[in-house]
């Protein structure tokens, strides 16, 4: 037996594990938990099942006088345990539960686990859901100065899919997240730090424009690259600039015309159209002495046609 369920004799019959048991309210379950199940089977259907790998009940009075179950139990009465189960059982005992207890400690890691759970392929695209509680003693230092508490359970909702379809966004909209704003987030995020990146380094607008823009030569991008370092050109205008040569090459140049680098007044004219987009001022922008300012112009109203 464990050392809390046999207060007298208090025998351990073997190693313990490095933390105090601790006990968690239920009402964890029924606030944060039994929720993800109901919006699981409301999107997969309710045939679909989190089949419970570790919880440990804490069943009895109060807290100096209580048992233990887990889900060894039933899986030992050949009976495999399931999270909407478990609901059903807190639901029929709720006098009796005192809460639920740590059920496993992952020595590498350092994580007190208090339930996991898993629905294996609920869909085609979905591989499995997972739903965890655990803790970090790792950080119990920052729980005790922040929060005045040993530990502080975390929820985790670990979904395994090829992508992110409508099945997986209705799931998450019934857990109150916005799948669409954290796609606005990210790519907001991403798209800030990598202005940033490129215009502290004409390398990395180089690598940039290589990736994004596959129908431009290494000429074409080293021509670019070299206006936009020349007039300081920020990172819009270069993509801008880009787009607009990009989009010429390929509906313009066909065949052998294609491999063809793009001329320095072709560029020119996409770095004057871009420019005038965001305000810079076409006469402050500088070419090589060898550019035609007429083939300029040319090209600029070639460009304004696509």
């Amino acid at each position: 037996m464990r050392a809390s369920e046999a207060p007298i004799s208090n025998q351990i019959l073997r190693v313990p594990d490095p933390f105090e048991t601790s006990v968690a309210e239920i009402t964890i379950f029924d606030k944060e938990i039994f929720p993800i199940n109901d919006a699981l089977e409301l999107v997969f259907g309710e045939n679909v099942d989190c089949e419970l790998q570790g919880v440990r009940l804490a069943v009895g009075s109060k807290m100096s006088d209580f048992i233990t179950v887990d889900e060894t139990d039933l899986t030992s009465l050949n009976v495999e345990p399931t999270l909407r189960g478990l609901s059903d059982f807190v639901e029929n005992n709720r006098e009796g539960l005192i809460g639920f207890v740590d059920r496993k400690y992952e020595h590498d890691r350092g994580n007190i686990i208090f339930l996991e759970t898993a629905s294996k392929h609920p869909s085609e695209n979905v591989k499995s859901i997972e739903i965890k509680i655990l803790t970090s003693l790792q950080q119990r230092g920052l729980f005790m100065q922040k929060d005045h508490q040993y530990f502080i359970p975390s929820i985790y909702v670990i979904i395994r899919a090829g992508e992110v379809d409508e099945q997986i966004r209705e799931f998450l909209s019934h857990l109150d997240v916005d799948w669409e704003m954290i796609d606005v987030r990210r790519d907001l995020s991403i798209s800030n730090w990598t202005e940033i990146e490129c215009e502290r380094s004409s390398k990395n607008l180089k690598g940039y424009i290589r990736a994004n823009f596959p129908a431009l030569g290494y000429i074409d991008i080293n021509n670019i690259i070299k206006l936009v370092v020349k007039n300081q050109l920020n990172f819009k205008v270069a993509v801008s600039m880009t787009e607009f040569l990009d989009k010429f090459k390929r509906e313009t140049k066909k065949g052998d015309a294609f491999n063809i680098p793009l001329t320095k007044a072709e560029i020119a004219a996409a770095a004057k159209l871009a420019g005038a987009y965001y305000g810079v001022r076409a006469e402050s922008l500088q070419f090589d002495p060898d550019v035609s300012l007429a083939e300029v112009q040319h090209f600029e109203d070639e460009l304004t046609k696509l």
